[in-house]
């Protein structure tokens, strides 16, 4: 849609004043500002940005100082007029913006006292179309033609919104770590992740996906774009003024309008006496890093330009920012500037954007789950989010939406939450940089079972996971997500209720994610789509048949069971049957051959008619049985069947062909029993006579890891009925250099919540945690990073979850 530049005889017909009388209400809010004071952003016009169908709330307050330099009481009753006045150059705007109440400029103002005596005046303007608006504020007298205060001129943009787009984050579990390398692969093995002290493998790390939101107004003959490459410098440069006597052109006023950090890791405060440079800096140049500095003590005030001198238009450094936006000049903790006036000062609105998590072509659904993500944590040099000096960078962390949710006196985005019939704000008051709003998640497990017997969970069926949900962009119109491949598979079961593929070897599943620009409060135009991102998740499972000589007409055959992270499953039982022309015989084993390793399993019983042997495996996942055949000729066809994988009928099976005369593998025909043999060559992963040097060693690896668990058994916490918090049973790892000191379910409230206390030297650990449902099956798994030394409430733990196991700790 274009919109035509409207006449200079148009905008002088809409421009007739809007004039109301008001007696003055009594509010509170902000500290008195001094508008003599240049680090004031109130002596400045920097713009207010909103979407089209957005409300602005325009408001200035004048100090008691200036109500009584100019004879005025803050009881009085004044008039107040708001008027649209051409822009500062010869062209006029293009934007027709209406009262909130509708029609030309006519409707509900407000003039509010604070606590500290200052008189503010405000007005809210509306406009469904994108553009520039120069409104100008007059208080008068009752006359209503006595200029009583000094006049004020406001600028509002309203912008159309362009398609956002999605960006892969070059961190998490898909880091690309190729030199240059600027974005993640989007590529997930789910048995990359090993503990090196453990060896177990540990669920892989989120991948962060992050989405940018631009949009444009039509002004002066040229469209602009924000947040743009030179845009915001070049408006400034056309439009800035402030109250200093020696900047009366208009542009001339250009550095005033420098309102934010850059969104990089700088590092240096040249202009904040007393504020130290990190040490370790990546660099000591000319920007203010606008990071949490430890002058005076504290950690929670942010260094930046807060303002420059009206003679020498030096920058003004000073402490005191703040991490919560938006950018309003009422409030001078949210000016952030860092030196230099660029796109990243451009002060963006909060946009609507809708996720979605979708599976690829073919499957049942999507695998992982969308978490929400902390920009305080993405955007801490550490990436803990904690508050130690210079970690915490490019603020806000939240941010108030609408932003005039902050209270009465605020300026900005206005509006209620809701209108009537359309959806509006998606929330009303302080919202966290990056929480997902109006998550929808998964339906529970699956309705094939694993070799334990216990659910596989759906794509985004744990707590606070999601397939779709709603995150508002901050102030540089940027806004981050977490993707977790753990998240969960969408699986399609047989006939028989099996997930065979996914059992028995290696699946690689692709998903999509898009995003979806919405205008967040009245829907003037279409919402606008992104770019498609693709994820893929390989997973590490396996259920493998190998046979190998034993002794003189014995084979020694032996299943390998692994989780899709590639860690053994120990407690699985396993039913054996060998089918032959000379009825070869077949007895468990508990034994070991090179490394295979059944020593530890457990014998269940059988059926000698049907040559049937059950037994469960150790804790290195394997569990095996004898075949003895003297005939030469005789190739015995071997099944492997996981008993717990039933749901119809039979389990999920393998089959493997071996003669135990040869002591070599051999043909038998077509497998027998109900099912074929799963996809690809069945492989011995050890010991087998077809092995390759790689399987001998992944062999070698999972028997160190299962013996390194068996020594150190994880913390188990576990729910008592009615949950009731328990007391943990903790068991450490004997090479960890930090330790469990108390860990339990705390409840506050309705809400249940795990608790740990860790004890060491360092000051952060991440522990790996395993979600046990009421049935033993697991459910989830999840990495938490926790501070050292104080009992921290780390995540809430739903109904489902019965028992959490503390694994691996990582200083």
């Amino acid at each position: 849609m274009r919109f035509r530049i409207r006449s200079a005889a148009l905008v002088a017909a809409i421009a007739a004043v809007a004039t109301w009388v008001l007696f003055v209400a009594a509010g509170g809010g902000a500290a008195a500002i001094n508008p003599a004071d240049a680090t004031d952003p109130q002596t400045t016009n920097v713009p207010y940005v909103a979407w089209a169908g957005e409300q602005i709330r325009f408001m200035k307050c004048y100090d008691a100082p200036t109500l009584n330099d100019h004879g005025v009481s803050a009881t009085a009753p004044l008039i107040a007029h708001f008027n649209v006045v051409n822009p500062l150059i010869d062209t006029p705007s293009s934007v027709t913006p209406t009262w909130e109440g509708g029609g030309a400029f006519v409707g509900m103002g407000n003039l509010t006292v604070t606590a500290e005596g200052a008189l503010c005046a405000s007005g809210t303007y509306y406009s469904a179309s994108p553009g520039l608006a120069d409104i100008l504020l007059n208080v008068t007298g009752l006359d209503g033609t006595t200029t009583v205060l000094p006049k004020h001129d406001f600028l509002g943009i309203w912008l159309r919104m362009n398609a956002p787009v999605l960006t892969e984050i070059n961190a998490g579990g898909d880091f690309n770590a190729a030199p240059g390398a600027t974005q993640g692969t989007g590529v997930f093995n789910l048995g990359s992740n090993v503990d090196p002290t453990t060896g177990r493998h540990l669920p892989v790390e989120p991948g962060v996906v992050g989405v940018t939101v631009t949009g444009s107004f039509p002004f002066a003959g040229r469209t602009w774009n924000f947040p743009g490459t030179t845009d915001w410098p070049d408006l400034a440069r056309m439009l800035a003024t402030d109250t200093n006597p020696a900047t009366t052109s208009p542009g001339s006023a250009w550095y005033r309008w420098d309102i934010h950090d850059n969104n990089l890791l700088d590092e240096g405060h040249p202009k904040v006496a007393g504020c130290t440079t990190r040490a370790g800096s990546l660099s000591t140049g000319a920007l203010d890093a606008v990071d949490n500095c430890t002058a005076n003590g504290s950690t929670s005030n942010y260094s930046r330009i807060a303002g420059y001198d009206y003679t020498t238009r030096a920058a003004i450094g000073a402490l005191g920012g703040s991490d919560v936006g938006p950018f309003d000049p009422l409030w001078q903790s949210t000016l952030l500037g860092n030196g230099v006036v660029d796109a990243s000062d451009v002060p963006m609105p909060a946009a609507q954007i809708n996720l979605t998590l979708n599976g690829g072509a073919g499957m049942a659904g999507p695998t992982g789950s969308l978490v929400d993500a902390s920009k305080q944590d993405l955007f801490s040099r550490d990436g803990t989010g904690d508050a130690t000096a210079h970690n915490l960078y490019a603020p806000y962390y939240s941010q108030y939406i609408p932003a005039t949710s902050r209270g009465p006196i605020s300026s900005g985005v206005d509006g209620p939450q809701n209108i009537n019939d359309v959806s509006g704000f998606q929330t009303y008051g302080l919202y966290r940089n990056w929480d997902i709003l109006n998550g929808v998640g998964g339906s529970g497990d699956n309705v094939c079972l694993d070799a334990h017997g216990d659910g596989i969970p759906n794509a985004g069926s744990f707590e606070g996971e999601w397939l779709s949900g709603t995150v508002y962009t901050d102030e540089h119109g940027q806004a981050e997500v977490y993707y977790n491949p753990n998240g969960g598979f969408s699986l399609a079961e047989d006939a028989n209720g099996r997930c065979i593929s996914f059992l028995t070897g290696p699946s690689t599943f692709t998903s999509t994610i898009q995003a979806t620009a919405v205008y967040p409060y009245k829907k003037v135009a279409a919402a606008q789509p992104s770019n498609v991102l693709t994820k893929t998740v390989v997973t590490a499972s396996l259920k493998a048949l190998t046979c190998v000589p034993k002794g003189p007409f014995e084979a020694f055959c032996v299943e390998t069971v692994r989780d899709p992270w590639g860690n053994p499953m120990a407690g699985v039982p396993v039913s054996f049957t060998a089918n032959s022309v000379a009825n070869a015989n077949i007895q468990a084993d508990a034994a070991k051959v090179g490394t295979l390793d059944t020593t530890d399993q457990t014998f269940l019983g059988g059926d000698n008619a049907q040559r049937i042997v059950q037994v469960r495996t150790g804790p290195n996942g394997m569990a095996g049985v004898v075949i003895t055949d003297s005939i030469a000729a005789d190739c015995v066809n071997v099944r492997a069947e996981n008993i717990a994988t039933r749901v119809n009928g039979s389990g999920v099976s393998v089959f493997t062909d071996f003669n135990p005369a040869t002591g070599a593998a051999c043909n038998a025909g077509p497998a027998a029993g109900p099912q074929p043999p799963a996809p690809g060559p069945s492989t011995p992963p050890s010991g087998g006579i077809d092995n390759t040097s790689k399987a001998n060693t992944s062999s070698n690896n999972s028997n160190a890891n299962a013996n390194t668990a068996a020594n150190n058994p994880p913390a188990v916490v576990t729910a008592l009925p009615g949950g009731t918090p328990s007391v943990v049973s903790v068991q450490t790892p004997k090479a960890a250099t930090v330790s469990i000191a108390n860990a339990k379910f705390v409840m506050v409230g309705h809400t249940r919540y795990l608790g740990i206390q860790l004890k060491g030297t360092a000051k952060t650990a991440k522990v790996n945690i395993t979600l046990v449902g009421k049935s033993g099956n697991v459910i989830g798994h999840v990495t938490k990073t926790v501070k050292t030394g104080a009992f921290v409430r780390i995540m809430k733990v739903n109904a489902k979850v019965k028992t959490v196991r503390l694994g691996a700790i990582t200083a």
